[in-house]
């Protein structure tokens, strides 16, 4: 499975994404990001063996499907999942689904306003929730 290792890649398709639709969710990727990397580091000092680069890219990049506009569900999590597929990042791609639904499948029509969610959208969705 592919994930961005490179941060500065990274970066540029994150900014890339605010171009196309600025809001405040690309300061919530770069805190979460910020915070994600800090969480990484801790647990490296305690033992583990986290990859730091990889977490922090798929944090940074969790939300880039908001590049195609603002929508209240997770259809912005299918748009992600879609262009990272498109570029061959599966590892970031499933990333972009599974930060929606916490619970993977366990009460899914909760979800951010799941009745929004077209069909093959949720047939998809699901479908990744599943594989992963």
């Amino acid at each position: 499975m592919r994930y961005i290792l490179d941060r500065n890649y990274a970066y540029e398709l994150i900014e890339w994404a605010y171009i196309q639709n600025p809001g405040p969710w690309f300061k919530h990727s770069i805190n979460v990001a910020k915070a994600t990397e800090n969480i990484l580091i801790e647990l490296n000092k305690n033992g583990y063996d986290f990859d730091v680069d990889l977490g922090y890219n798929a944090a940074l990049l969790h939300d880039i499907g908001r590049y195609k506009g603002f929508t209240k569900s997770v259809i912005h999590s299918f748009d992600g999942y879609i262009y990272f597929k498109d570029i061959g990042f599966t590892g970031n791609a499933i990333v972009c689904v599974t930060h929606s639904f916490p619970c993977m499948n366990e009460h899914i029509e909760k979800a951010a306003d799941w009745s929004l969610v077209p069909e093959h959208m949720k047939l998809k969705l699901v479908e990744v929730l599943d594989a992963n």
